[in-house]
């Protein structure tokens, strides 16, 4: 990382930037992307990482923190990550199927922010917030809708379990009418929340998408290498 952004941010931050380069033994990339509004995001392949800013001098340490996390599991930890198989590629699909998985990785990720950060629950308690007051005003048909409010109830127990963001979500399960399902979810996910072949999978059977869509995404940064295996082929025991 240039030198002008990794001195932006505090020691235990730009460890975890050392540490991620010494693996893949590449420059993580810093890229403006005017197009973003106060939001960071990564890019990850097999030829290495970039973090998206919207502009210069937006660096904020908690939201770098955040995208080095994404990078860490996807570079050193070899979780896969969840794409649209070729055959069935739409960029509709490639579009939610690349927010489901960004979501998936929240729930590992934002408890280890946490850990590091305790500053950034306000942040995520003021978003989760605002998706739940807005949720009805998004036009989504239903089973969308459903599946949305599945993720949220799932993420807010696991991730951010305050009584008043559990209760804000459980009146929203039981408009839906789904409470029964979204107790069957929250169990199924916390029961496989560290392999994430297996979450994904689960999240498939419960949130009703087709399977054979999906394929999850290998990536070795170190060796330049990617690969692809089909979610059909991932046995839950």
């Amino acid at each position: 990382m240039k030198s002008a952004y990794l001195s932006k941010l505090q020691h235990d931050i730009r460890s975890l930037v050392y540490k991620i380069e010494q693996y893949i033994d590449d420059e993580i990339n810093i890229k403006i992307d005017k197009s973003r509004k106060d939001i960071l995001a990564c890019e990850v392949d097999k030829y290495g990482a970039t973090i998206l800013i919207p502009e210069a001098d937006f660096f904020p340490d908690g939201s770098v923190l955040h995208e080095l996390l994404h990078i860490h599991r996807l570079c050193l930890e070899k979780v896969p990550r969840l794409v649209v198989c070729d055959k069935y590629w739409t960029p509709e699909l490639e579009k939610g199927i690349t927010k489901l998985d960004n979501n998936l990785e929240h729930f590992i990720i934002v408890p280890k922010e946490f850990g590091l950060r305790p500053e950034q629950k306000e942040c995520w308690r003021s978003y989760i917030n605002k998706e739940l007051e807005n949720f009805h005003f998004l036009n989504h048909i239903k089973n969308d809708q459903e599946r949305r409010a599945l993720i949220y109830w799932a993420f807010i127990n696991h991730a951010l379990p305050e009584a008043a963001l559990i209760s804000k979500a459980g009146v929203l399960i039981e408009s839906l009418g789904i409470m029964d399902r979204a107790s069957q979810f929250l169990d199924a996910t916390i029961s496989c929340i560290d392999e994430k072949d297996k979450l994904v999978k689960v999240c498939f059977e419960h949130l009703n998408l087709p399977v054979d869509i999906g394929c999850l995404e290998y990536i070795d940064c170190k060796n330049k290498l990617c690969y692809e295996t089909p979610l059909d082929n991932v046995k839950i025991m």
